[in-house]
């Protein structure tokens, strides 16, 4: 009976649970096709949408598994959803196994090509932006690749089904001045055999507290990268240190991923970013969507 007793209780006892990864297997080379929709809006304002579609062309991965990515800007349409962004332009990265870009390739060229877009807009300020921008070295540069760091978030992960991956990282800013603390979420939703799909939600916040104890040496950063002289930023600095006293604020990411299982490409990208800060009896909030879809043509 002791035996008996022994294996029903082997029999009921759970199996531990295994990690589903999904990584990234493309030819040596590919070509995608890249829809994106950006949409944005201030303090409950309308909303702004911009539409791109792109040809997105892989190379070889080399013996470090890094590739050349080269997101070819095909059409663009209507609206204007916010401040300047690569994605207004072709750009050629270097990417991981994951297809997150780690530089810029062509940077010099993009800021050749954004001094002609400002010039011919009448931009305000534009040699200390340009001097900001061109003070970035190409890793830095990367940071601003924003969406194409957004759609390889979903990619190559290796998750338990329905269990929380909670993680915090250091977030490097482009121009200095320190770091800030994020606090991020994976979860595999779901993962359907039969439909070659699977499911990656993922979250994102930024400490507030970080947040606005770095915003003074960002600033100056930023400031001194654009050539600004030290009255003007001793000026900047006061009054930002006079708003972010007792300041709220509150920036949040949240994203879902399709990921096709034959190639760990996320096919279908939905994204929530929602920004808010309350200070010196002022509000402003500004939200944004990102939608996007990639389809692997060969």
């Amino acid at each position: 009976m002791l035996n008996t007793i022994t294996a029903l209780a082997a029999l009921l006892t759970p199996i531990e649970a295994e990690t589903v990864p999904l990584p990234v297997r493309l030819p040596e080379s590919a070509h995608i096709e890249l829809m994106l929709t950006k949409s944005d809006r201030s303090d409950g304002g309308e909303w702004r949408q911009t539409d791109f579609r792109y040809d997105v062309i892989l190379e070889a991965p080399d013996e470090d598994d890094m590739r050349t990515m080269t997101w070819r800007l095909q059409e663009v349409n209507s609206g204007d959803a916010g401040a300047f962004s690569l994605s207004d332009f072709d750009v050629v990265m270097t990417v991981d196994v994951n297809l997150t870009p780690i530089r810029v390739e062509n940077f010099e060229a993009i800021l050749v090509a954004l001094r002609r877009v400002m010039e011919a807009s009448g931009e305000h300020g534009l040699e200390s932006g340009m001097a900001a921008l061109a003070a970035m070295t190409p890793e830095g540069a990367a940071l601003f690749a924003r969406d194409a760091t957004l759609i390889a978030q979903g990619q190559g992960t290796e998750l338990y089904v329905g269990q929380d991956h909670m993680y915090e990282v250091e977030g490097a800013l482009p121009w200095g001045g320190g770091s800030m603390t994020m606090l991020g979420i994976y979860r595999l939703e779901n993962v359907d055999v039969a439909a070659g799909r699977a499911v990656v939600r993922w979250e994102m916040t930024i400490d507030p507290e970080s947040l606005l104890a770095v915003l003074p040496s960002m600033t100056s950063a930023l400031m001194s990268a654009g050539n600004a002289d030290e009255e003007e930023q001793e000026d900047v600095l006061a009054d930002m240190d006079e708003a972010i006293a007792g300041a709220r604020l509150e920036n949040r990411r949240e994203c879902d991923y399709v990921i096709d299982l034959a190639t760990g490409l996320a096919v279908e990208i939905d994204c929530v970013f929602r920004v808010l800060i309350e200070a010196g009896g002022e509000r402003r909030e500004r939200e944004s969507l990102v939608r996007a879809t990639q389809t692997l043509i060969r």
